[in-house]
């Protein structure tokens, strides 16, 4: 099993994704790839780098310079898995221009998988919950929850990259109210390892 090749860490994804742009181009013609398609995905990952630029430019890092950053990040790695299946699945591929491209990921040992379970942190931002988490080396993780009087956990949203903002609304808008989380690590869109600790959170 392969480790997740897109840096977590926004300045080494810059830096990817700077790397990623300028080689496509070159490789896309033995790929058979779309000159269209290139087009339009170097746009996307363009549009994430310039809204991380514009995050990082702003010392404050103001709060719709960094929601900003997220969609644009969110659009970009999920444009970049998709084109990394793509290349991989291409007849001319190979891993030396899996290597050159940046999409190829260290070995992870498989037994850990089972072992692998998410430790979930959360904060308050106002009525916001903020959750934090760690990857490793996963595809990200699939959060279930329940609030208020709800009885059963139901699925709330796949997340990529740490904090998950939940922004939903109180049920009772009058009187505070409980907020229980757990999660699974997802790789290739199926739940891996084991279910976190419930994470418990009061929203005022």
């Amino acid at each position: 099993m392969k480790n997740y090749f897109i840096p977590s860490v926004l300045g080494d994804l810059d830096s990817f994704e700077e790397n990623l742009v300028s080689k496509l181009a070159i490789h896309a013609p033995s790929l058979g790839l779309d000159p269209n398609e290139v087009t339009e995905i170097t746009q996307i990952i363009n549009n994430h780098r310039a809204a991380y630029s514009g995050m990082i430019s702003k010392k404050a890092e103001s709060k719709s310079a960094t929601e900003s950053n997220n969609i644009q990040r969110e659009k970009a790695i999920n444009e970049i898995r998709r084109i990394a299946k793509l290349i991989k699945s291409s007849k001319g591929y190979n891993t030396g221009i899996g290597d050159d491209l940046g999409i190829i990921g260290a070995e992870q040992p498989s037994k850990l998988t089972a072992l692998l379970k998410p430790e979930l942190k959360a904060i308050l931002n106002g009525n916001e919950v903020v959750i934090k988490f760690r990857k490793e080396g996963t595809d990200g993780i699939k959060i279930y929850g329940k609030r208020g009087e709800e009885t059963e956990f139901t699925f709330i949203a796949v997340d990529t990259s740490s904090p998950y903002n939940d922004t939903r609304e109180k049920l009772n808008p009058a009187k505070p109210e409980q907020r229980e989380y757990y999660a699974y690590y997802f790789e290739s869109d199926s739940e891996i390892g084991q279910a976190s600790d419930v994470l418990k959170i009061i929203v005022p």
